[in-house]
């Protein structure tokens, strides 16, 4: 209940400024992590390029170190792509999602750079949704 206070709250400040929600987001961050716009602008770009290719690197079909897991971001990926296949449950936008997710996540299982957003095994969650949704 309290994120959905702080959220409103957020919204609201925003109005007044007369700014949208994302450019308050952003002059609220630069001021929380003291620095200016244009560095925290150059810091977001950069983890938007390690995710995306942490993504790429899973998509190719990358195995752990261990050998234990690899392919199934890649495997889920290809089958979503058929539109003659209705089997699966999910739909066209999440199937992706999901499929850039797990390819993020065994990325970091192979030891490549990723984005620990929020977490390093959560590494998949957030690459996955923003790149399919940018889709």
């Amino acid at each position: 209940m309290m994120e959905k206070l702080a959220l409103l709250a957020w919204l609201e400040e925003a109005t007044d400024a007369g700014l949208s929600f994302g450019r308050f987001c952003l002059q609220m961050q630069a001021e929380e992590l003291e620095m200016d716009e244009a560095e925290l602008q150059r810091q977001l770009q950069e983890s938007l390029s390690v995710m995306r290719h942490a993504i790429d690197y899973g998509l190719s079909g990358v195995r752990s170190t261990g050998g234990l897991t690899g392919g199934t971001g890649r495997l889920l990926k290809n089958r979503s792509v058929d539109p003659d296949d209705v089997s699966g449950l999910l739909g066209p936008l999440p199937a992706k999602a999901a499929a850039y997710a797990l390819a993020a996540s065994e990325a970091n299982a192979a030891m490549v750079r990723i984005c620990a957003a929020p977490t390093a095994g959560s590494s998949g969650v957030l690459p996955g949704v923003l790149f399919a949704i940018a889709e």
